[in-house]
């Protein structure tokens, strides 16, 4: 059975493609509703970009009253911020002027003025209605927005926001300041959705110019398919091993069997015929690996899962929603 469910989070998705909960996606939680996640106390000021996706009912290894926690989901579709807005707890009036920004009914220099003043804080400092509001001027349609220059590292998570809504922006931060530097390049491929765009060139030179965003490029899906195997070979080559196996089938490359004990245990989520093999015969309840080959409906003979609170919950949430039964190693 399939569920319809939303994913709030902070990086942006690839829509029409499937992810597993690990790496950056091992916390995710799957909201039945839109207020359902007002509801669990949460707050979207980091958490901005909203998704509907798919889960399948097999996949499901946690349930609460809000949301969902499953192995894998697949991302349907990018959910305007016109929907969310619905269900904001806002008075009449914030209601009425974030809804005139989104329509274009708000004078264009008062609009362009108060994007300009938002910089002036931190994204973490603005109030909620003043993050609602920006939310706004950036996904509106009807405005044309200024380029915004970035210099100071404080103000860097604006980044993935403007890029996410594409929206002009500069910096004038430099190879001297290196931190700065890399936090800029970083939040622009949070909130990129150019995906698999890296499709052409030399992976050793990819590689040297990206070395230290190279676990966001996994997170951001820039590599394609070819290019990943591309990268799994080469670091075998020069470095003897695979850097960030669980981001990369987090992020949904297919691992090639050869490069299995490279990516083991992580591809018991995406693969298990590839995992199964490799498991050891010591393996204990408490372990990791056992806990994910049960959120996966794999049980090992002889182990006793009611000693361990985490497999309690698993099972569950697999009662209620598995309709296969486990199938044991």
């Amino acid at each position: 059975m399939l569920i319809k469910c939303y994913l709030f989070t902070g990086i942006a998705k690839q829509e029409n493609h499937t992810y597993y909960s690990l790496g950056d996606n091992r916390n995710s939680r799957f909201y039945y509703n839109f207020i359902d996640y007002l509801n669990d106390n949460e707050s979207f000021r980091f958490t901005p970009f909203v998704y509907e996706v798919e889960l399948d009912s097999e996949d499901v290894f946690y349930a609460s009253y809000y949301y969902l926690k499953a192995t894998k989901f697949k991302v349907i579709r990018l959910v305007d911020f016109r929907e969310v807005v619905k269900y904001l707890n806002l008075s009449s009036r914030t209601r009425k002027e974030i809804n005139s920004i989104l329509s274009g009914k708000v004078n264009s220099e008062e609009i362009v003025q108060q994007y300009k003043r938002t910089f002036l804080k931190e994204y973490a400092d603005l109030s909620e209605i003043e993050r609602y509001k920006f939310l706004a001027i950036l996904s509106q349609k009807d405005y044309e927005l200024p380029s915004i220059t970035f210099s100071r590292y404080e103000n860097l998570y604006y980044v993935r926001l403007l890029e996410f809504y594409n929206r002009p922006y500069t910096t004038t931060l430099t190879k001297g300041r290196l931190s700065s530097l890399e936090r800029y390049n970083r939040e622009m491929l949070y909130g990129s959705r150019d995906f698999e765009s890296f499709t052409d060139g030399a992976i050793s030179d990819f590689i040297k110019f990206y070395d230290y965003t190279t676990l966001t490029l996994f997170q951001t899906r820039r590599l394609s398919q070819e290019k990943f195997e591309e990268y799994c070979e080469y670091m075998l080559e020069e470095k003897g091993r695979i850097h960030h196996a669980d981001e990369c089938v987090g992020a949904g490359y297919k691992i090639l069997p050869k490069y299995k004990e490279h990516f083991y245990p992580y591809t018991i989520y995406s693969n298990p015929e590839l995992a199964l093999d490799l498991v050891p015969n010591d393996v204990t309840v408490r372990s990791y690996t056992s806990l994910l080959l049960l959120k996966a409906g794999y049980k090992i003979k002889g182990l006793d899962y009611s000693i361990d609170r985490d497999c309690v919950l698993v099972q569950e949430a697999k009662k209620i929603f598995m309709k296969n039964d486990y199938k044991y190693i």
